[in-house]
């Protein structure tokens, strides 16, 4: 009885282990089980000419003065039903955004562009990089959303 659970379990340590090993053999030495697939060159040059998509409902298009919002990934999370772009509602709806952030986070929405005070926005803030000017358009085209 000994012997066959011995004999079963270096069975079982040396298919794992060596399927362990084959796998391990097969993939790049630069990618980790968290790392994403590789984009091939084909991929990243249609990711690169492709169109920014237009989000929009009932075939409206964004306004000019709104695109800014799109342009820098705001509708991953928000929407703006006030000129009816995005359906995404992880995060609030911007229309009103330039009015009550201030009042809401004690910074203006420059400021907390920059430096967000809720968790949410914070971690996503940290994975973007934002120049004064881009910040700048978001804040004109939240001013345009918010006004029509």
């Amino acid at each position: 009885m000994k012997n066959t659970v011995l004999i079963f379990f270096l069975t079982f340590f040396v298919a794992f282990g060596g399927g362990y090993l084959f796998y391990q053999s097969k993939a790049p030495a630069d990618v980790t089980a968290d790392s994403p697939p590789p984009v091939t060159e084909a991929e990243e040059t249609e990711n690169n000419d492709a169109e920014p998509t237009e989000v929009a409902t009932e075939g409206e298009s964004i306004p000019e003065e709104a695109r800014a919002i799109r342009d820098f990934g705001c509708l991953q999370c928000h929407r703006v039903s006030t000129v009816g772009m995005g359906e995404a509602m992880t995060g609030p709806d911007l229309s009103d955004a330039f009015n009550v952030v201030e009042g809401k986070h004690g910074k203006s929405i420059e400021e907390y562009l920059k430096e967000p005070t809720t968790a949410v926005m914070s971690s996503v803030m940290d994975t973007v990089t934002l120049s004064d000017e881009q910040i700048q358009a978001i804040v004109d085209a939240l001013q345009y959303v918010s006004e029509n």
